[in-house]
């Protein structure tokens, strides 16, 4: 990874505790990607479409750390609409525009990557999103959740491919 050991070590912690929430039949078809900073970078990868699903402009998020700005106006901070921002996350990840995710963010093309390969060892499709031209596939060719507890520096996303897409 090239990180520095006490953050290699909280990658490792991050990365057991999450599989260990995978009922063991699924683990074969699951994939941790880990993003640079915090997921909230991949969420503002493209700034101009983020900017839209938060009602805002593009200029007023944070282009550093734009993580308690997308929390906050996605309401993941405010404990009584947690479920509800967690909903509307996962439906914008549904309908994200991961070809500008991929050109902004090395942690995301990574991922993007990882999950290729990993669809083609399930015979699962997938669309290389790298690819112009590339039409997206349904929103149900993959789930996505995020994790309750998220680490200050970095932060993980499951993509889960459903064997009912073989």
């Amino acid at each position: 990874h090239g990180l520095p050991m006490r953050h290699e070590q909280r990658l490792q912690r991050l990365l057991r505790g999450g599989r260990g929430r995978v009922p063991d039949d699924c683990r074969h078809l699951t994939l941790f990607g880990v993003a640079g900073r915090n997921v909230e970078c991949w969420l503002a990868a493209d700034p101009g479409a983020l900017a839209v699903e938060l009602e805002c402009s593009a200029e007023e998020i944070p282009k550093d750390d734009p993580s308690d700005f997308v929390k906050q106006r996605f309401g993941l901070m405010d404990r009584d609409r947690k479920e509800a921002a967690r909903k509307r996350v996962r439906e914008y990840v549904a309908r994200a525009p991961l070809k500008s995710w991929i050109r902004a963010s090395d942690s995301f093309a990574k991922f993007h990557d990882e999950a290729r390969r990993l669809a083609r060892r399930t015979r699962c499709a997938m669309p290389n999103e790298r690819q112009d031209g590339v039409r997206r596939q349904s929103a149900r060719r993959f789930s996505f959740s995020m994790p309750s507890r998220n680490a200050s520096t970095s932060a993980s996303f499951f993509l889960v491919l459903s064997s009912a897409m073989r």
